[in-house]
Order: structure tokens, then sequence, then C-alpha cells
């Protein structure tokens, strides 16, 4: 099997956009591309023993790439999108 990619241009239209492990994504590349100073945010599911994750902004013109080996794919991952905000994400 070759190695795909997934590209795409994600707006509010598709939030949330949620990364779940069936997905086979284990490389996650987001940048915030949008026009305007708008931001967006990524959040996970893990606990790392008592505290729970907080969501992370991803400001215009920030990039973020999550990656979790060849090994383990993403899982929990969600990303909002808010209203005139373009994400350009590239997951393989």
């Amino acid at each position: 099997m070759g190695f795909e990619t997934f590209t795409a241009n994600l707006t509010n239209a598709d939030s949330p956009f949620v990364i779940l492990e069936g997905d086979g994504i284990s490389r996650l590349s987001i940048y915030n591309s949008s026009a305007t100073a708008v931001t967006a945010t990524v959040s996970g599911t893990k606990r790392v023993n008592a505290r729970t994750s907080d969501a992370m902004n991803i400001a215009q013109g920030v990039s973020v790439v999550l990656n979790a080996g060849q090994t383990y794919p993403l899982d929990g991952i969600t990303i909002t999108i808010p209203l005139n905000c373009t994400l350009s994400v590239m997951a393989n």
C-alpha cells in the first residue's frame, strides 16, 4: 500500500473537524492561512495524571504539527474553526 496523504482547506462549515484512531492518521500539519486575524483551536482528550487537555490556539499565520510516529495513529483530536477562518491541513 502506498503512502497516502489527505489535504484540505477547512472552514467553519467543517467545524468541528475530529480525527479518531480509525482514520489512521499518524501525522497532522495545520496552518492557519486566514486572510484576517482569527484564531482556531485544536484540543485532545488525553489526561496526564489528573490533568485534562486544554485547547491550543492556532493564530493567523501559525502552524502546528502533531506527530505520533509510524506506529500509533492520532486519536481524539478536535479542531474548531471559527467564522472567517481557513486552516490548510495535511495529514497522513
